[in-house]
């Protein structure tokens, strides 16, 4: 199966990076497993996107990403925010997906 989603997918999904190579086209999104994971993925894109930079593979460029994650009916974008909660909930961020996120989605309080 691969990692690579499409925007219609992302109902499905725990959590996935998204990656804008060239603002404004439109956001790559990838399934991760993980915060860590998703953290390593995008500085891999943001240094590949340099490297094509630097390489004059591009003449400019103005990336932009995150990671996200489905949170009944809507999407949620997991930044600093969430990490701070989690952090004052002394819980990590995947029990934060699971037992908020997913009990939203699953119509649970």
């Amino acid at each position: 199966m691969s990692n690579y989603l499409q925007e219609s997918d992302l109902i499905k999904e725990k959590m996935y990076v998204w990656w804008i190579p060239q603002v404004p086209m439109q956001a790559f999104y990838f399934r991760v497993s993980s915060y860590e994971e998703s953290l390593k993925i995008q500085d891999l894109l943001a240094q590949y996107d340099l490297f094509q930079y630097e390489q004059n593979v591009k003449g400019d460029y103005s990336n932009v990403g995150g990671v996200g994650s489905y949170n009944g009916g809507y999407l949620e974008e997991i930044d600093e925010d969430v990490l701070f909660e989690c952090e004052d909930r002394n819980i990590t961020l995947e029990q934060y997906i699971t037992e908020y996120i997913e009990a939203d989605y699953n119509g649970s309080d």
